[in-house]
């Protein structure tokens, strides 16, 4: 309900907050068709866009639930990644990740779903575009967008940052939301080769090297069966708990914090009884 008054309004947040004190059990599904779908007075007939980081967690749920929604998969250079999660914690070690290992895995895991998603529901369905080709060339990128999508262009796709809105969302919104009120930042890729360590583009590619070369990303260095390369994987490995206690996460082996966070939110009542063992003889 917080989040729906600080990004919606506080009216709609009321409208979702009786929606759910009504008696009955809430079944997931309806909640997210009323969130989508009746919480606008003016939702019918419009299409709906859900921005959902992670969205390997909840696909299954989406795929019951809107069994004709279609996917945008969005991949981004992991040195800017690595970058921009260094700079808005103020610089290495700081990471909001919590350490460098966590980001590459975290950025891995994310592709390498979102190639699984292309290969089973195919180019009908999900649509492949890189972060650098919208900034870099935002109308050709968005009308292509927009015939997977089956819209018509609008002019006003390049305007989003003249919406009141994105003008108060940038006022009120986390730090993430700045630059919404902005023209889009055209230049806003290959910062990495300013902003990180030869040792920590190293890094990067020695992990990720095939799935760069993948979406076309080219490598500053080649480290594929080479030793450079192990001790590469082993930096990280070795640097992460050094990168956690900068930034204060001691969580060093949970790869997806979210996850862990949401179960303790829920009923933690056992599902199943107590599993008995045999007597050892």
């Amino acid at each position: 309900m917080a989040r729906t008054a600080r990004l919606r309004s506080v009216a709609e947040a009321q409208r979702l907050q009786a929606w759910a004190d009504c008696p009955g059990q809430i079944v997931p599904a309806d909640f997210a068709h009323f969130l989508y779908f009746g919480l606008r007075a003016d939702a019918k007939g419009r299409l709906v866009f859900i921005k959902e980081y992670g969205l390997q967690r909840l696909m299954p749920f989406f795929l019951e639930t809107f069994p004709n929604a279609k996917f945008v998969f969005q991949v981004r250079d992991p040195r800017d990644v690595l970058a921009s999660a260094q700079r808005l914690r103020g610089g290495w070690p700081r990471n909001m990740f919590g350490s460098t290992r966590r980001m590459l895995a975290r950025w891995d895991l994310d592709q390498r779903f979102g190639l699984a998603t292309l290969g089973l529901l195919g180019r009908e369905r999900v649509h492949l575009q890189r972060y650098e080709d919208l900034v870099g060339d935002p109308e050709g990128t968005l009308r292509a967008l927009a015939r997977f999508l089956g819209i018509g262009w609008d002019d006003g796709m390049l305007a989003f940052h003249e919406t009141p809105a994105a003008k108060r969302r940038s006022q009120q919104g986390p730090a993430a939301f700045v630059n919404l009120d902005k023209p889009l930042l055209r230049e806003n890729f290959g910062k990495w080769r300013r902003e990180l360590s030869a040792g920590q583009v190293k890094t990067v590619e020695a992990h990720l090297e095939d799935l760069m070369d993948r979406f076309g990303y080219p490598r500053e260095h080649d480290l594929r069966d080479t030793p450079i390369r192990s001790v590469q994987l082993l930096k990280a490995l070795l640097l992460a708990p050094l990168e956690h206690v900068a930034n204060r996460d001691l969580g060093l082996w949970q790869q997806d914090r979210t996850i862990k966070r949401d179960l303790y939110r829920l009923d933690r009542e056992p599902l199943l009884p107590p599993l008995k063992y045999p007597a050892v003889s």
